[in-house]
């Protein structure tokens, strides 16, 4: 009726994901950022790397950090999505993580890949920054990313075998990239 596969869904990512904000510990309180060993993640750390997965960031924040602020740990396979700035940069937490406030975290429901998730908000990224409003920076609400509607397979193992195909896709294209950078030196 709408153009939607047999065996797949129309819904919002809203139903596809929790979506958590970060938080920021305070930075007056030095126990909370020295000798941290949780990564924080920021949008700059997801520009700054370019692979799929994240473990490491250039700011780390303690455990008490973390549990005295509106920042949370996420578990791996959580996908984190830059909500200003680089609106739409994604990447999948390969570690427990946090992030600031500039970040959306967005926790796979039963039944949703973490891997088709990030694909799925990769290619919605242009989306996403159409939706960006503000003076200083651009930035998207969680609700404008609950809300945007996407198509799905309903079986997780369809899921994951489109996000392994793009996986492929992806890596044939670094190795090209590769070639071609290692030719042109």
């Amino acid at each position: 009726k709408y153009g939607i596969p047999q065996g797949w869904r129309e819904s919002p990512i809203g139903d596809l994901a929790r979506i958590v904000g970060g938080g920021t510990p305070d930075r007056e309180q030095k126990a909370y950022w020295r000798d941290g060993t949780v990564p924080w993640v920021t949008p700059t750390d997801l520009t700054a790397q370019a692979r799929k997965y994240i473990t490491d960031s250039a700011e780390k924040i303690t455990e008490q950090g973390y549990r005295n602020s509106s920042a949370r740990l996420h578990p791996p396979g959580t996908v984190i999505c830059s909500a200003r700035g680089t609106i739409g940069t994604v990447a999948i937490a390969g570690v427990p993580l946090s992030s600031n406030q500039s970040c959306e975290n967005l926790l796979p429901r039963a039944g949703v890949d973490s891997e088709f998730l990030y694909y799925l908000l990769d290619w919605a990224r242009p989306i996403l920054a159409r939706l960006g409003c503000g003076t200083t920076f651009q930035s998207v609400t969680r609700d404008d990313i609950a809300a945007l509607h996407v198509s799905t397979p309903i079986d997780r193992n369809e899921q994951a075998a489109i996000a392994r195909i793009l996986d492929a896709a992806d890596t044939a294209i670094d190795r090209t990239r590769a070639a071609l950078s290692s030719a042109e030196r």
